[in-house]
């Protein structure tokens, strides 16, 4: 999955009109956001995440896969019950 996609995704902009998109992309702070959550998911520094561009596309091809299985946890968890949730954390001692 593309870094800028993963992003879109994470922070809830997806769904919004591609003007209302790019006004959401450019308010202060939305970049820095990204790259504080890519180098937390792929376990990078986030000086690396850093220069991989305004929109991340000189991100190393070979991470697209962890962003999309990270997505994929993601979307489970928020479609998931919260209760039964809570019974997994609670009975793995988590």
């Amino acid at each position: 999955m593309d870094a800028d996609i993963f992003c879109e995704r994470w922070f809830e902009i997806d769904k919004l009109t591609e003007f209302d998109k790019e006004k959401a992309k450019k308010a202060w702070g939305y970049r820095a956001r990204c790259v504080r959550l890519l180098s937390a998911v792929l376990n990078k520094p986030t000086n690396t995440v850093d220069k991989w561009g305004s929109r991340f596309e000189k991100m190393p091809k070979d991470l697209e896969s962890s962003l999309f299985y990270a997505d994929s946890i993601r979307l489970l968890i928020k479609t998931m019950p919260q209760d039964l949730l809570y019974l997994y954390l609670s009975k793995n001692q988590i």
